[in-house]
């Protein structure tokens, strides 16, 4: 049974430009089009599994206004939450795709895979319905600031930070693991994200923090993966 009122409160952290929450959306949506750039010249079909309210979609689409973004998500709070009539939101399973094979030029996962409870069925599925030369981005948390956010929110009792369930938490190398078992050619894995809330000259600080070899300090994974 859906929890309307964690969805509606996460709806409304999504849209504050002053929350953490929106900060993170944001900087997780400016590592994927940023790989989309690089990895995928002109796509022109592209999915999110897990697409909530569809705010990543609007930024993708704005950034590539011809591409047809279709969304993929469970809550139908979050469905009805989107806005923007150039984006499509359907209702879906992760682990069931609707779609027929072959169909996308890109797929993005954002902070979706440690919610499923079968995360080897999704990368097949994306595998499937992903076209061949196609690629498919998934970004994660760090395991380990994941319980660090946990502690905070049972010590500031913030409900969704207490109460949002990840099913099984991926670092690098199980990601990775993962994608060679679903057959993707692993082509980018990295971490990312110096900060939650965002700092002056954050991406500068990454750069360093990564050249230092201190990329366990960074609080996101992200990984790329090609059919």
């Amino acid at each position: 049974m859906e929890d309307n009122n964690l969805d509606q409160v996460y709806i409304q952290r999504r849209k504050d430009k002053g929350h953490s929450f929106y900060f993170r959306l944001k900087r997780r949506t400016s590592e994927i089009l940023r790989l989309m750039n690089k990895y995928y010249n002109n796509p022109q079909k592209i999915l999110d599994i897990g697409a909530a309210d569809g705010s990543m979609l609007d930024d993708i689409k704005e950034k590539y206004p011809v591409i047809e973004c279709i969304g993929l998500e469970q809550s139908r709070e979050f469905i009805k939450a989107n806005k923007n009539k150039n984006i499509r939101i359907i209702q879906g399973d992760a682990h069931s795709l609707p779609f027929q094979s072959d169909t996308f030029d890109v797929i993005i996962a954002a902070a979706i895979i440690e919610h499923v409870t079968r995360p080897e069925k999704m990368l097949e599925e994306a595998h499937r319905v992903l076209k061949r030369g196609g690629i498919f981005i998934v970004t994660s948390p760090n395991p380990f600031f994941d319980k660090v956010g946990r502690v905070i929110g049972w010590v500031m009792r913030d409900r969704f930070l207490k109460g949002e369930k990840h099913n099984i938490m991926f670092n690098l190398e199980k990601l990775k693991k993962s994608f060679k078992e679903a057959n993707f050619e692993i082509i980018q894995a990295d971490k990312f994200m110096f900060s939650p809330m965002g700092v002056p000259g954050e991406l500068r600080i990454e750069r360093i923090i990564k050249s230092l070899g201190l990329s366990f300090l960074l609080l996101n994974q992200i990984i790329v993966g090609k059919k």
